[in-house]
């Protein structure tokens, strides 16, 4: 796995991002601020301009939002993660979500079920 997606570039997102990319990993990264993404883009990572491009882009994906509403939209709306990433092999990529409410693993299966673990 080279390829990388981070969605939410603030202080935890962008600081992931930037050893992503300084370790040779391909990072493609979505935030909904313009400023956040050209700094993201200046670090030598490609900004996306819709979750959907990040998960097209990517084999795994660290989403960095700031509540569980928003990480559950990112995840599973109807154009997140679980509906836009590629399954691999009958089975989707771990997705880990980092809230303020801490650390969460999310995983779906190729019926585009997910559970979080």
């Amino acid at each position: 796995m080279k390829r990388v997606g981070v969605i939410g570039l603030g202080d935890m997102g962008s600081g992931l991002a930037k050893n992503l990319i300084a370790h040779g990993f391909e990072t493609t990264g979505f935030d909904l601020s313009a400023a956040r993404l050209r700094a993201f883009a200046e670090i030598g990572g490609h900004a996306a301009q819709s979750v959907a491009e990040v998960a097209a882009s990517a084999d795994a994906v660290y989403v960095m939002v700031m509540t569980g509403d928003q990480a559950k939209s990112v995840i599973l709306g109807p154009e997140g993660l679980a509906a836009r990433m590629p399954s691999g092999g009958g089975h989707h990529p771990k997705r880990h979500d980092q809230t303020k409410r801490g650390a969460r693993h999310w995983r779906c299966d190729a019926g585009r079920r997910c559970r979080v673990d």
